[in-house]
C-alpha cells in the first residue's frame, strides 16, 4: 500500500485506481467497526437532514429543544462519513478567535495560540472553499453575538454566509429555539436585516419536542442491556422529566456505579431501581425546589397586578399557589411511584 502511494505521487502517470480502491476498502472497513447506533426518530430526521444539506450543497437549520439527542445524531453522522463532514460545537465565548480556532481544530488546520484569527479564518477558507468537505456547527445559537451592545453586527453568521455558502459549501446549523429569539434580538438592537440569511437556507428541520416512548424504550436498552425489567420505568421517568434523555443518562451511570461499588459487571434492573429510588429522584426533586423560589420572584415580578373595582392595582403582588409550583418543577409529583415497577 505504502510502495503504491509513493509510487503514485513520484510517477504523475501511474495508474491510480489501486491506490484509489486500497482507500475507499479502508474507509469502509472503518466504518463497519464504529459502534453500533441506537436508531430513533430523531436520528433518523437528522441523518436525513444532513444527507441532504451534502449532496445538494446547502445551508441546512436542524432546530429543537434540548436533550432530545440531535447533537448526538450530527456527531454520529459526521463519524460515519469518516471525514468528509467535520462536526464542531460552537464556543459560546463572543470572540473571533476562539470560533475559528474551534473550526481550524476539526479540519486539522494549524490553530496555533500563536496564530491571529484573521491567519487561523484564512486558512480555513482555504480548506473549505477548495475541498470538498462539509461543515456541521452546532450549539448555532451562539453564532450570535453573546455580548448585547448596540451596533455590534453578527460577525461569525455574516462569515458563514459570505465566505461558506456563497462558495457552495455544505453547511448544517445544528441548533436550539434559542437561535430564532437572538436573530430578532439583533436586528432590533442593530438594524441588520435577515433577507440574506433566510434566502441562503435551503432546508429547515424542525425536531419534535421529545421523543416517543419506544424511542426512550431503546435509549434505555443501549445504556444498560441487562436491565430489561426496568427499561419501560426508565422510558416512562425520562417521558415526564424535563432533563428528558439525560434522565436515562443519569439514571444508567449512577446504576453502573452502585453496581461496580458491590463488585458487578453489569447494572441490573435491581441496581436501576435502587438508583432511582436512592439518588436520582431525590436530586431532581431537590433541584426542582431549589429553583422554585427564584422561578416563583421572576413570575411575580413580571406579572401584571390584579385590578380592584376603581381599576388601580393592588398593592400586594400574587403568589403561586403549591400547584403551581409543582408544575414548574424539573419532575411530575407521581414519578416517586416509577421506582417501584
Amino acid at each position: 500500500m505504502v510502495e503504491t502511494i509513493e509510487r503514485m505521487c513520484l510517477d504523475p502517470n501511474d495508474d491510480r485506481g489501486e491506490v484509489f480502491e486500497a482507500l475507499d476498502d479502508y474507509r469502509q472497513k472503518w466504518i463497519a467497526g464504529l459502534p453500533a447506533l441506537t436508531e430513533t426518530s430523531i436520528c433518523r430526521r437528522v441523518f436525513e437532514a444532513l444527507g441532504y444539506t451534502r449532496d445538494a450543497r446547502t445551508l441546512t437549520l436542524i432546530d429543537g429543544p434540548a436533550r432530545i439527542g440531535k447533537s448526538f445524531s450530527a456527531q454520529a453522522w459526521c463519524e460515519r462519513m469518516a471525514g468528509l463532514a467535520r462536526y464542531v460545537q460552537v464556543p459560546c465565548s463572543n470572540d473571533d478567535i476562539g470560533f475559528f480556532r474551534a473550526i481550524g481544530k476539526a479540519l486539522g488546520v494549524s490553530a496555533s495560540l500563536q496564530l491571529k484569527a484573521s491567519e487561523i479564518r484564512n486558512r480555513i477558507e482555504e480548506v473549505l472553499q477548495h475541498g470538498d468537505l462539509m461543515l456541521v456547527l452546532d450549539e448555532s445559537q451562539y453564532c450570535w453575538p453573546q455580548s448585547w451592545q448596540r451596533y455590534a453586527m453578527p460577525s461569525r453568521v455574516n462569515w458563514i454566509l459570505q465566505a461558506l455558502v456563497n462558495f457552495n459549501v455544505p453547511v448544517a446549523l445544528v441548533t436550539t429555539p434559542l437561535f430564532y429569539s437572538s436573530q430578532k434580538r439583533v436586528e432590533e438592537l442593530t438594524g441588520w436585516t435577515s433577507e440574506q440569511l433566510i434566502g441562503r437556507i435551503g432546508h429547515v428541520e424542525r425536531l419534535p419536542n421529545k421523543l416517543g416512548r419506544a424511542d426512550l424504550v431503546k435509549v434505555a436498552k443501549a445504556l444498560l442491556p441487562s436491565a430489561e425489567a426496568a427499561w419501560g420505568a426508565l422510558a416512562a421517568y425520562a417521558d415526564v422529566s424535563k432533563k428528558h434523555l439525560a434522565s436515562i443518562e443519569a439514571i444508567a451511570k449512577r446504576a453502573a456505579w452502585l453496581a461496580k461499588q458491590d463488585g458487578e459487571q453489569s447494572a441490573t434492573a435491581a441496581y436501576v431501581r435502587r438508583a432511582m429510588k436512592e439518588s436520582v429522584i431525590p436530586s431532581d426533586t431537590a433541584l426542582a425546589e431549589s429553583l422554585a423560589p427564584a422561578r416563583n420572584a421572576r413570575r411575580n415580578t413580571f406579572a401584571r397586578r390584579p385590578r380592584d373595582a376603581r381599576g388601580y392595582a393592588a398593592a400586594t403582588p400574587p403568589t403561586l399557589d403549591g400547584h403551581a409550583v409543582r408544575r414548574g418543577s424539573l419532575i411530575a409529583e407521581p414519578l416517586g411511584s416509577l421506582a417501584d415497577t
